[in-house]
C-alpha cells in the first residue's frame, strides 16, 4: 500500500553525501540549496533547484583552510562551514532527490 503524499525533499548533492561528519544536514542544504519564499511569505529550501558550483572545490578550500589553521597553531576548531551565495548560477536538479522518510518510509513519489 503507498500513500500519495508528497514528503519533504531537495536535491542530492553527490558531492556533499561524505562530509556528514563535517557538516550538518542544514548546513549542506544552506550551500546547496537556493531558498524559496512561498506564497504565505515562508521561506524555504528550494525543491527542484541547486546551485551549480564545484562543491568538491568549496570543502577543499574550507577544509585546507582549516589545516593551514592548525598547522599554524591558530586554532583546532573547525571554521563555520562555508555558505552559499546568492549570485551563485542555479540549476535544475542534477543527481535526483534525497526524501525525508521521517513521516513517510514509501510513498508514491519516493518510488
Amino acid at each position: 500500500v503507498f500513500v500519495s503524499a508528497s514528503p519533504e525533499h531537495w536535491c542530492r548533492i553527490p558531492e556533499l553525501e561524505n562530509i556528514t561528519g563535517l557538516m550538518s544536514l542544514e548546513e549542506r542544504k544552506a550551500l546547496s540549496l537556493p531558498i524559496d519564499i512561498k506564497s504565505d511569505g515562508r521561506r524555504q529550501f528550494s525543491r527542484c533547484y541547486m546551485y551549480d558550483v564545484n562543491y568538491t572545490a568549496i570543502i577543499e578550500d574550507w577544509l585546507q583552510n582549516f589545516n593551514s589553521q592548525i598547522n599554524a597553531s591558530v586554532t583546532t576548531k573547525l571554521p563555520p562551514p562555508p555558505v552559499s551565495n546568492v549570485s551563485w548560477p542555479r540549476t535544475k536538479c542534477q543527481h535526483g532527490w534525497i526524501y525525508d522518510k521521517r513521516d513517510y518510509e514509501s510513498t508514491l513519489v519516493t518510488e
